[in-house]
């Protein structure tokens, strides 16, 4: 079998050339023993299984950043609606029932703004680094399932190449009739 770190259609494919020169020849035909056979069908299902398991967790990794992306954006919403409800309470001057002196007010009411705006360019700048990095991370995605789709489709043709193959040789042996 093939260590994980040196799968790869490579290695299949070095393998099933040196079964073919250690295969014996009949006519015009190689007659390939069955265990030899079987490993290499079962070391073609192995480079399946890894690829697949690849597949799932970057599937994975791909829906844990889709979360954080809904997250990130529920929490600016949050934070934009509080703002609006603190603006819209520095124009009213009763507060709580009670009567506040205006100048009083102003001046609370301005140091509340500038609370208030010191909280919104520090969301904003989160807000800028965090649509920064989901460019990067939809780039990266991007990538990513461009290289699954390719690694998908050379997979799924290398398999069907080799199904193809097997079966040529199948169908071979078979047309070869019992041994006599």
């Amino acid at each position: 079998q093939v260590s994980p770190e040196s799968e790869g259609p490579k290695t299949i494919k070095s393998t099933f050339d040196k079964m073919l020169q250690e295969s014996n020849r009949y006519q015009d035909f190689k007659v390939v023993k069955r265990g030899k056979l079987d490993a290499f069908i079962i070391e073609v299902q192995d480079s399946l299984d890894v690829l697949q398991e690849r597949i799932r967790s970057q599937v994975k990794a791909k829906s844990d950043l889709e979360s954080q992306v809904s997250s990130l954006n529920q929490e600016i919403a949050n934070g934009k609606a509080r703002i609006s409800e603190l603006e819209g309470q520095r124009d009213s001057i009763s507060t709580l029932g009670m009567e506040v002196n205006k100048s009083t007010f102003s001046t609370f009411m301005w140091i509340a703004v500038l609370t208030l705006l010191g909280l919104l360019v520090a969301v904003f700048l989160r807000n800028k680094s965090i649509a920064m990095s989901q460019k990067a991370v939809k780039a990266n995605l991007s990538d990513l399932e461009d290289e699954l789709s390719m690694t998908k489709k050379k997979a799924l043709e290398r398999e069907q190449e080799l199904k193809r193959e097997v079966q040529d040789y199948v169908n071979k042996i078979e047309a070869m009739g019992p041994p006599r």
